[in-house]
């Protein structure tokens, strides 16, 4: 009897241990899933940082570039434009910014040492915009503009090689299209149009 008292007890403590093991591997494992958890929740938070760290950045230079752009401050190039009543609207820049953003810009700023330039075609809206987006890649101005609006902001931003502007305004002209402007608009882009297959004659 003693015997089999013994056994079952040897029995009975080896299942406990056995728990006990398992009930550690199981503690283990939980805490290394809990481990892991916390870390992805903390690359997760450091994601989110570096988000808003760069966010604010972003709207640091913004800032920035506003400032600059409203100070005469190291302004070294005038744009004219025309104005109401024929006068003519000066605009005050930077050559860096202007060589930087437009390969028109760039290669006039480069070849000559000018101070100013006329675009007397334009007024002083289209100038307004075309510079937001020279500044600030600001292109909010667009849903404003109606499609004879958008065929002069074409005009000049084809002109100063404003590629990425040009193609979007070109699919909003063609998007704004319909039966009561098209003949209009064509009118209206014909000259352009014209200038458009004399560059491309003389590359040719």
């Amino acid at each position: 009897m003693k015997t089999n008292d013994n056994s079952n007890e040897n029995n009975s403590n080896a299942q406990i241990e056995e728990n006990e093991n398992e009930n550690e591997n199981e503690n283990e494992n939980e805490n290394e899933i809990e481990k892991e958890n916390q870390k992805e929740n903390e690359k997760e938070n450091e994601k989110e940082i570096q988000k808003e760290n760069e966010t604010k950045a972003k709207e640091i230079l913004l800032g920035n570039f506003t400032n600059f752009y409203h100070s005469n401050k190291f302004k070294d190039f005038s744009i004219f434009v025309k104005g109401k009543e024929d006068k003519q609207i000066e605009f005050k820049t930077h050559k860096l910014i202007l060589s930087v953003r437009s390969r028109f810009f760039h290669s006039i700023l480069y070849q000559e040492n000018e101070s100013e330039m006329y675009f007397l075609d334009c007024n002083e809206e289209t100038m307004k915009n075309i510079l937001k987006y020279i500044y600030f890649a600001d292109l909010s101005f667009l849903e404003k503009q109606n499609e004879f609006q958008l065929v002069s902001l074409l005009k000049i931003s084809s002109h100063l090689q404003l590629d990425f502007l040009s193609k979007i305004l070109e699919n909003k002209i063609i998007r704004s299209l319909g039966d009561s402007n098209v003949f209009p608009i064509l009118k209206e882009m014909s000259s352009f149009l014209q200038e458009i297959s004399k560059k491309n004659a003389l590359i040719f």
